[in-house]
């Protein structure tokens, strides 16, 4: 299935192509979570360089929320990263792999009984994508504060870019 996506993706031209009206599909899902995982890796693997990232630097924070602050108080241009999630409950045993985001959901939803949307897994790999598409010569800047959740963020952060050369700054905030 995937390989077929892959192909079809490659080969579909958006432009060329008309809107069929009156027709509906309806998938599981999980079935939908796969195949938005599927397309998400294509556009990953074939976006051209003039398309990733290229700000003077990345600023990575521990949640979206505070994503929206330093956007607003940062001037352009400027790429604000920040993670859907909480890192200051639950494991974070391999968060870094399926298993691990699922091991991670399942104890959510047993524990906490937080039932995460299939878009909250979605966008959770996009944003590793995304760090994983910062370009070696960025400088990246980690803010983070004095409270669980962005102690535990910032770990996370660095050790997702270990194998990264670029320079990491680390921006505490004491507010």
């Amino acid at each position: 299935m995937k390989y077929c996506i892959m192909l079809l993706f490659e080969t579909f031209n958006h432009e060329e192509s008309e809107a069929i009206e009156g027709w509906g599909f309806w998938l599981e899902q999980d079935k939908l979570s796969d195949i938005v995982e599927i397309i998400n890796d294509c556009i990953q693997k074939h976006r051209s360089v003039d398309q990733r990232i290229t700000t003077q630097a990345v600023h990575i924070v521990s949640s979206e929320s505070a994503a929206g602050s330093v956007r607003v108080a940062l001037a352009p241009p400027k790429h604000v990263i920040g993670f859907p999630d909480c890192f200051s409950i639950g494991p974070l045993w391999k968060l870094e792999e399926k298993r691990g985001q699922a091991f991670r959901k399942d104890w959510l939803f047993e524990n906490i009984n937080d039932e995460q949307e299939d878009v909250y897994q979605n966008k959770f790999t996009n944003t590793l994508r995304e760090i994983e598409d910062i370009p070696n010569h960025v400088p990246i800047y980690i803010w983070y504060g004095n409270n669980a959740d962005e102690q535990c963020g910032l770990r996370f952060f660095l050790y997702l870019l270990r194998d990264k050369s670029n320079e990491i700054f680390l921006r505490y905030n004491r507010t």
